[in-house]
């Protein structure tokens, strides 16, 4: 085990601030670079220091395309950060590739038929344990397997479905069990209290 595993601090070589064992300032790095990569960002159009401040051209010359309004995406609106769009005859599904809690999920999306979207890069969506990123990768099926697949998940919430109406799931000998004379029924859908009766 080296040193720095065996608990000995260290310090954020980006913002010097941060201090913690080699895993844990490797975790705060995945933020820390962004936090990094902004601030270099943000100063690259500030004047140098003791440099008189630049006078912004007045705004009566100023000209600017403005985006359509229909096309625009207001900046904060709600959305999903993990979206794509549809593509025709294929079902899409983000699959986290997190080595260290779930080993082999991309491989094992693979061997059930799914395969890498092209032209979508993986997305970081955490870090696990290690420190480490976890990142999502975009995968598609043919929607005919998909819904292959999901069938044979449905026969199985069948079964189950089917030994909760009948009072049997998970029956052991002597359990004492009560079973109404009308039964156990499971309904699909609204009911009557989400319809507001």
């Amino acid at each position: 085990m080296s040193e720095n595993e065996q608990g000995i601090k260290v310090t954020c070589e980006f913002c010097n601030e941060y201090e913690g064992t080699k895993k844990e300032v490797i975790g705060h790095q995945i933020t820390c670079k962004k936090k990094q990569a902004l601030k270099d960002e943000n100063n690259k159009d500030q004047p140098p220091s003791g440099s008189p401040p630049r006078e912004e051209p007045p705004t009566a010359n100023r000209t600017r395309d403005l985006p359509d309004r229909k096309k625009r995406k207001p900046f904060g609106a709600p959305e999903l950060s993990l979206s794509a769009p549809a593509r025709e005859g294929f079902t899409r599904r983000w699959f986290n590739d997190n080595w260290f809690a779930k080993p082999g999920r991309i491989l094992r999306a693979k061997e059930a038929g799914y395969e890498r979207a092209e032209g979508y890069e993986p997305r970081v969506v955490g870090p696990n344990k290690t420190g480490t990123a976890i990142k999502a990768v975009l995968m598609e099926i043919p929607t005919e397997w998909y819904d292959e697949d999901q069938a044979v998940k449905q026969k199985k919430n069948d079964r189950i479905e089917e030994m909760v109406e009948q009072g049997t799931i998970e029956e052991k000998a002597g359990d004492g069990r009560y079973l109404p004379e009308m039964g156990i029924k499971v309904t699909h859908g609204e009911s009557e209290t989400d319809k507001g009766f």
